[in-house]
């Protein structure tokens, strides 16, 4: 099984549960590398005791496999 991890488009901030490839990739729910909005970066939410904050990172999705 996959990790899964909480993202958040970084164009209309809707957060998804995606799941990270063997190689790291980000797999998105709704299929293809894209939000519903076009928005193709993503960031990685982390939360430690009682907040959540985005990563520094910029992931981008690639395609379902």
């Amino acid at each position: 099984m996959r990790d899964r991890i909480i993202v958040v488009c970084r164009s209309c901030e809707k957060p998804y549960v995606a799941r990270l490839g063997t190689d790291d990739t980000l797999i998105l729910p709704v299929g293809g590398k894209q939000c519903p909005c076009g928005g193709e970066e993503f960031d990685r939410l982390e939360a430690d005791e009682g907040s959540i904050r985005a990563s520094e990172d910029t992931l981008r999705a690639a395609d379902d496999d």
